[in-house]
């Protein structure tokens, strides 16, 4: 049975989402049809755009609210609530309520890494399935998810880990940037596989009930 209150909030986020999107777009128009661009109109474009990102990252949070599995509604809520937090730094820092740079850039890129993360998971995460081949791709496919994510925030939370950590400064960060570059792309092809091999095994499935039901008397 679903739950209206998520409906409710899916509803809320994409209208959001709609909202933001169209603002920036009508800033940035109007900026060029003016010829104009104040920083008044950049903190307007920054901001919507943002909003609206997050707005997205909420959503495909949301779509696993619904589900039984109660892990997934606390990732599901996991996720939203970062979204929210990182749509308000957003709109705190665009509009210099917070000033001190090196915090607005760390804090803006962690929120960013950790809401795409989570969103993205919760979109496979929203393939429901038993197959054993979808779901090893799909753990493989998160792992390396979370292999990206954690890279890169731990390179932005601190900038200096790499010096830090290896005396041999040049092998260590060739290794990092090997295994990011390689979990990236793991990353991008199990996002790919899972719902092509997903449809497939689906599709086998059906295809073999259908030949059972003819032969069947």
């Amino acid at each position: 049975m679903k739950n209206p209150s998520s409906k409710i909030l899916r509803t809320v986020f994409f209208g959001s989402m709609l909202l933001f999107l169209v603002t920036s777009a009508a800033t940035g128009i109007f900026s060029v049809i003016t010829n104009s661009f104040s920083e008044t109109h950049a903190r307007i474009l920054f901001t919507t755009v943002s909003l609206g990102v997050y707005s997205l990252t909420g959503l495909c949070c949301s779509f696993n609210l619904d589900r039984p599995n109660l892990m997934l509604k606390v990732f599901s809520a996991l996720g939203i609530g970062i979204s929210i937090l990182g749509a308000a730094f957003a709109a705190l820092t665009n509009w210099g309520l917070i000033t001190d740079w090196g915090i607005v850039l760390q804090g803006r890129v962690m929120f960013l890494i950790v809401a795409i993360t989570l969103a993205h998971i919760s979109l496979l995460m929203r393939i429901n399935t038993n197959n054993l081949a979808v779901n090893i791709v799909r753990g493989c496919t998160i792992g390396a998810i979370f292999m990206v994510a954690l890279i890169l925030f731990g390179i932005t939370a601190e900038p200096k880990l790499i010096s830090i950590y290896s005396h041999n400064l040049a092998e260590f960060q060739r290794s990092l940037w090997m295994l990011l570059a390689i979990s990236g792309i793991l990353d991008v092809l199990g996002t790919l596989s899972v719902p092509i091999l997903h449809q497939t095994v689906n599709n086998s499935s059906r295809d073999l009930s259908d030949e059972l039901s003819e032969q069947s008397p």
